[in-house]
């Protein structure tokens, strides 16, 4: 019964990874040079999203300062090309490091902490670097941020930039999936459950929780350093509160206990900023509505409510005519 399980979860999984990658790889060939920006954009901001659902949805932590890692990652970029005139290629490694190494140290006073006590004091060193970024002017340009971010030749074009975000993108669904498919990850969700049996198994919840953290600031400083090299541009608000508190929209509106919901929530939350926008400016108030019919009907978010709907009984019946 597990195995058919496992096999079904398997099946669905390469299902829905199958189809979002045959969408994307067309999508250049369909659609306008703006719809090839927005999806380039939406692809780096998946990386945030899977990444931050690292710790939600699967480890049952709930940080509000994410944003911060995801803003560090975007200026690292900016500041080395612009200012140390670093080479490209070791700018996009060292900048989610930089974000890496702020959340070892920042996870090494969170994590000990609980529920809401952690979820206040990440918001806490959240509030801290969008401080400085904003702050310092010398550096950073406050308010008025950083632009004209230089490109090498080969991603400059938006054909071969959106390739490139779709590859970034694609390994780091590859990756996040093969972690939350480790013995690490299912621990992770062990954790999630039952920390108190856990712990008496003698698992170090701390120290799961803190890998954990420090995995997802990694993705989240990549996610911030695909946009800057996106948008070629970067300012304080990718470190705000409001941007950590988006990302935890995006995954609870996906489905923060499936693999792609936060997927399909940044695909939602995109959706309705752009072409609700162009009709009305309470573009967000239509979301928040729709946020809170999701929350009291569908608690599993829009993904969770498709795999256990009509597709799940279809897989469950191909499932069952195999095996007689």
């Amino acid at each position: 019964m597990i195995q058919a399980a496992q096999s079904i979860r398997n099946k669905g999984w390469l299902l829905w990874a199958s189809g979002l990658v045959l969408l994307l790889v067309i999508s250049p060939l369909v659609v306008s040079e703006f719809w090839i920006y927005m999806l380039t954009d939406i692809m780096a901001y998946c990386i945030f999203a899977l990444g931050y659902n690292i710790v939600l949805g699967y480890g049952g932590m709930m940080p509000f300062g994410h944003a911060g890692f995801y803003g560090a990652g975007a200026y690292f970029l900016a500041l080395a090309l612009i200012m140390v005139r670093m080479p490209f290629w070791a700018a996009l490694v060292l900048a989610p490091l930089f974000s890496t190494f702020l959340a070892a140290i920042i996870g090494f006073f969170s994590v000990r902490r609980r529920a809401f006590y952690l979820a206040i004091l990440t918001l806490a060193f959240g509030q801290l670097i969008w401080s400085v970024i904003l702050k310092w002017y010398s550096l950073t340009g406050g308010e008025n941020g950083i632009t004209g971010i230089p490109l090498p030749d080969v991603i400059s074009t938006p054909g071969n930039l959106y390739f490139f975000t779709l590859a970034i993108a694609g390994g780091c669904v590859y990756v996040i999936y093969k972690i939350i498919d480790s013995p690490f990850g299912r621990v992770l969700q062990a954790m999630r459950e039952n920390p108190q049996r856990m712990e008496f198994t003698g698992v170090n919840l701390d120290q799961h929780r803190l890998i954990a953290f420090v995995i997802s600031a990694f993705f989240a400083g990549l996610g911030g350093t695909m946009h800057a090299v996106v948008t070629r541009c970067v300012f304080p608000d990718l470190a705000d509160w409001a941007k950590s508190g988006e990302v935890v929209i995006t995954c609870m509106l996906g489905g923060m206990n499936t693999f792609f919901g936060p997927v399909i929530g940044v695909a939602v939350l995109f959706f309705m900023h752009t072409i609700l926008g162009r009709f009305t400016a309470y573009w967000a108030w239509i979301l928040g509505v729709l946020f809170i019919l999701l929350v009291l009907f569908l608690p599993d978010g829009i993904m969770g409510y498709i795999q256990q709907s009509r597709i799940a009984s279809w897989f469950q019946q191909r499932e069952s005519e195999s095996r007689t």
